[in-house]
């Protein structure tokens, strides 16, 4: 049996992501906390000043780590290596890139089911990409 090192929770900052904590702490594995910031959108046509999207673009990202940073804390507990890592795009794709540059073990993907993680769980279902990932899976 191959030991979990790592355990990556792709969450969408709900309470449903929680148990992974207690996952990573039973097996003794580091956990990271993973959120992706869909992108911003912008308009396709015409001259969209920067400032417009650039400031609730980085809203975003603020509250985004400081939910993640807040989770840090709540965790708490010194028998748990943790960090979190906050990245934007798309998000199925983003998960997969970042299992694959941590080289992540066991993934968790942690939702309420109204975000786009929902959308993520179903792409992956239905997806080649799914069978690719070198780490196994669990819907919380």
């Amino acid at each position: 049996m191959t030991a979990i090192r790592q355990i990556l929770c792709a969450t969408d900052l709900s309470p449903a992501s929680e148990p992974a904590w207690e996952e990573a702490r039973v097996l003794g594995a580091e956990l990271m906390l993973l959120h992706v910031l869909p992108p911003f959108p912008i308009p396709p046509e015409g001259y969209f000043p920067p400032h417009l999207y650039q400031e609730p673009a980085e809203g975003a990202e603020r509250e985004a780590q400081a939910s993640l940073d807040g989770w840090l804390a709540k965790l708490g507990d010194p028998t748990v290596t943790a960090r979190s890592r906050l990245v934007e795009g798309s998000a199925a794709p983003r998960i997969l890139d970042v299992v694959r540059e941590e080289g992540s073990d066991l993934v968790v993907v942690g939702t309420h089911g109204r975000s786009g993680l929902g959308r993520v769980v179903r792409f992956l279902e239905g997806s080649e990409l799914w069978a690719s990932t070198p780490a196994p899976w669990t819907l919380r």
